[in-house]
């Protein structure tokens, strides 16, 4: 049993390094449009300060000439905090995912909090697969699920990611990041309409390393966000044929509206 559990460690702990690894290859692309934009930015404000000091002895320029610069300032500074804001964040979530798998830091967080951050850090290679990531989730409930958020964020960065792969053997086009709420239970499901997986791989999916991407791919990805679904959150994958084509592969995690449990549902709570 001991040896089991220091496989199922190391087969984590290799994973979460092989994602770990995907995520710093994007983020040199992640932060190159906001540092290309505060620079621009910057160069932009430079100048309509050169223009404001011109035309200190113009009798020609009036005060609301200078109030519609110092605006145009302003505006460009804004942009600046923006593209701040966004690298901050990009940081912040791949800052999270070095943390040691082993390393459980259970709290409190929002399915809105987990689509975000899984967004910004597939957000390279989204863009560069010609793929758009699509939420369709109930705004009337506000989902909280209790665990440690970036070993989810790792197993839905790997579910998109196969989405990703399988797009773009037809070109690209949307991905659907869905969830419902039935018996008790939230589903959580990624959906592509690409090439699909064969019936006889599909039915072996999570239960042993198996794959259909070929020499490309080793099925280790899905067998250990099984294993950390199954084992931090209580719930269970699934994979499933989307009747418009493609595949549907989701996870389904116990809902306590006590609070007490894995997830929680609020009603009538923020939107996501």
């Amino acid at each position: 049993m001991q040896q089991l559990q220091s496989n199922e460690k190391q087969m984590l702990e290799h994973e979460r390094f092989a994602f770990l690894g995907q995520m710093i290859g994007g983020l040199a692309h992640n932060l190159k449009t906001p540092i290309m934009s505060i620079s621009g930015c910057i160069a932009a404000a430079d100048g309509l300060i050169d223009e404001c000091l011109q035309s200190l002895d113009d009798p020609v320029v009036t005060a609301d000439d200078y109030r519609e610069i110092y605006g145009e300032i302003r505006d460009w500074l804004g942009k600046v905090q923006d593209a701040s804001a966004y690298m901050s964040d990009i940081i912040t979530a791949i800052k999270g995912q070095a943390t040691n798998v082993s390393a459980s830091e259970e709290s409190v967080f929002t399915l809105d909090e987990l689509i975000k951050r899984t967004t910004l850090l597939m957000r390279h290679e989204l863009v560069s697969s010609g793929c758009t990531l699509i939420p369709e989730c109930d705004t009337r409930k506000n989902i909280t699920l209790r665990g440690d958020i970036n070993n989810l964020i790792q197993v839905m960065g790997n579910l998109i990611s196969n989405a990703i792969y399988a797009q773009k053997q037809v070109g690209g086009g949307n991905i659907i990041i869905g969830m419902n709420e039935e018996d008790g239970q939230l589903m959580l499901y990624v959906k592509d309409t690409g090439t699909g997986i064969p019936e006889n791989v599909r039915k072996r999916l999570f239960k042993e390393m198996v794959t259909s991407k070929g020499t490309q791919g080793s099925g280790l990805g899905l067998y250990i966000s099984n294993a950390v679904v199954r084992g931090k959150f209580g719930g269970s994958m699934w994979a499933e044929e989307n009747p418009g084509g493609g595949t549907i592969i989701g996870m389904t995690i116990p809902l306590d509206e006590t609070n007490h449990g894995r997830a929680n549902v609020v009603k009538g709570g923020d939107a996501l």
